[in-house]
């Protein structure tokens, strides 16, 4: 019999890649969008168009449900939200999903969170971190609506598998990168030096973050558990140990910076979830473990 999954968002950037993954490992997939599925060569088993942010009788939905995963979320302000409504549907969406998920027996959870509860990437400032390359365990100070409903959302999730016995996996993921939009993704972060460095130019593609949620859905049962994801290298211009000093100033560094590591960092996962990062972007091209692709 195969397992079934719920993907929420499952028409968004991130969502159609992990459709695209869990098809291709065999599931039962379930996607929950407001959107049509997009025409593609691959698609959910079924999809619901549905307004995640408004009252529903989910349970149904996800009866018989294996594992939810949890990636629905309005990401930026404009399109008519202002930050109070990023905030207030974000947290709503989590908050029914999850209790939903609970009253439908759904054991397993996988929340997609964000490399901005850090506070570092999102806020009107460029605030350095704590200290480099940056774990599970920095310290996190969301300075926008978005990343503290993310916040939320994993505080959330850790409290319903201490009370209700989930077993809840959350993710953190730097900005994600999809190969359709190559251009605009690399134009951005070299035209925007000061958002580069506020992201501790960090990025993953979309294929390795839906490896990393993939991987996340067949922990082992227990508890609740968080893994950043990303790609294994910084993507910069220059030297990535002159940036860190002009940009952060002197600071705790525990990593080597030649070769420009990713400072954002996936060690956790690639130890405890076997994570390999297989992607990486340059200003011509994605290599594909070490292959140029074609963009």
């Amino acid at each position: 019999m195969r397992r079934r999954c719920v993907v929420s968002g499952a028409s968004g950037l991130l969502g159609r890649r992990l459709v695209e993954r869990f098809v291709a490992d065999g599931w039962f997939v379930t996607g929950l969008d407001r959107g049509p599925f997009p025409l593609l060569p691959y698609a959910p088993d079924e999809h619901h168009g549905i307004d995640l942010s408004a009252p529903h009788d989910l349970a149904p939905l996800l009866a018989g449900t294996d594992v939810l995963i949890h990636a629905a979320a309005i990401a930026d302000l404009g399109r008519g939200y202002s930050e109070e409504d990023v905030l207030a549907l974000n947290t709503a969406t989590t908050a029914r999903l999850l209790f939903a998920a609970v009253r439908a027996g759904v054991r397993r959870v996988v929340y997609i969170s964000s490399q901005s509860v850090l506070g570092l990437s999102r806020g009107p400032d460029l605030v350095p971190p704590s200290y480099l390359p940056i774990d599970e365990a920095h310290p996190v100070r969301p300075r926008d609506g978005y990343a503290l409903s993310k916040k939320l959302g994993e505080d959330l999730l850790a409290l319903l598998c201490l009370r209700d016995g989930l077993t809840g996996i959350a993710i953190r993921l730097p900005v994600v990168w999809e190969a359709d939009h190559f251009s605009e993704h690399v134009g951005k972060r070299i035209g925007d030096p000061q958002q580069a460095a506020r992201s501790n130019w960090a990025y993953v593609d979309a294929r390795d973050a839906a490896q990393g949620v993939a991987l996340a859905a067949a922990v082992p049962a227990g508890g609740y558990q968080l893994f950043n994801i990303a790609a294994e290298h910084a993507f910069c211009e220059r030297s990535l140990s002159e940036l860190v000093a002009e940009y952060y100033g002197r600071l705790q560094c525990r990593i080597a910076l030649d070769g420009s590591p990713s400072l954002f960092s996936a060690e956790r996962a690639m130890e405890a979830l076997g994570y390999r990062p297989r992607y990486r972007w340059s200003h011509s091209a994605i290599l594909d473990s070490g292959k140029a692709l074609t963009v």
